[in-house]
Formats: structure tokens, C-alpha cells, sequence
């Protein structure tokens, strides 16, 4: 099927990407891509970051090898169905930054 529903996402990695398949079976890194978020709890409003499932296959999947948790990350992302009834996919289409954060040792941070 088609990917519908592009979409753009900013945000941190809350965990290191983690190799696994697409849901057509192909090589690929799940990103768990966190977005600034909030949520009404009574009269107030709380801070509660979404998570978001990314899989990336192909070039975005080559370009994310050296990511890690903490890092800021920017990707175009489409929204597909595998199957009629699977679960939508959130595929990543292109990665639009990656900027690590500064490691113990790294002469840039």
C-alpha cells in the first residue's frame, strides 16, 4: 500500500536504535524518536513526551549506524500498512539532521 500521512518529526533518541525487519520483511533500525508533549490532567497541563515508533530501512538505515540514545534527530517519515488488519508502520523516508551529542574523549564537545 502506499505510504499516506507524511510527517516530519524533531525530536531525541530515548533509547540506542535497535536492528530489526520492517514490516515487509526487510533489514532495518527502530528509533524511538521522543517529541516534546503534554496532556490535561484536570485544570492543569502536565509535560508527558510522546514516543514514536520510527523504522528505517535503506540509505536512512545507513546514515543512523554511529546514532545513540540522547542524540537529536530529524526524519521524514510515512505512515504504512504492511498488510489489510497489521498494525501502520511508521517508516522513516529521510533523515533530515543527526546531530550526536558530544562523547567522553570527542575533541568537539
Amino acid at each position: 500500500m502506499l505510504g499516506l500521512n507524511r510527517c516530519y518529526l524533531i525530536g531525541t533518541l530515548g533509547a540506542d536504535p535497535s536492528p530489526g525487519l520492517s514490516s515487509a520483511g526487510l533489514p532495518a533500525v527502530v528509533l524511538d524518536l521522543v517529541t516534546p508533549g503534554g496532556a490535561r490532567v484536570g485544570s492543569t497541563w502536565v509535560d508527558r513526551p510522546d514516543h514514536h515508533r520510527v523504522t528505517c530501512i535503506g540509505s536512512v538505515l545507513r546514515l543512523l549506524a554511529d546514532a545513540h540514545a540522547g542524540d537529536v534527530v530529524g526524519v521524514e517519515a510515512t505512515l504504512h500498512c504492511a498488510a489489510p488488519g497489521s498494525p501502520p508502520e511508521l517508516r522513516a523516508v529521510a533523515l533530515l539532521f543527526h546531530r550526536p551529542l558530544p562523547r567522553p574523549g570527542d575533541p568537539r564537545g
